[in-house]
């Protein structure tokens, strides 16, 4: 599955990355047609 990770306002760290990876991951056993998500992290409040 192909998974593209955008982050605004902030950089993820690696960790983030592999659990929102490992996450989506395990939705092919629901549906194996799927093929690619895309996760959006927005950092909210910043002042």
């Amino acid at each position: 599955m192909n998974i593209d990770i955008t982050a605004r306002n902030f950089t993820p760290s690696h960790h983030l990355k592999t659990f929102i990876t490992t996450k989506l991951s395990s939705l092919s056993k629901y549906d194996s047609n799927i093929k690619s998500s895309k996760v959006v992290l927005l950092k909210e409040g910043t002042c």
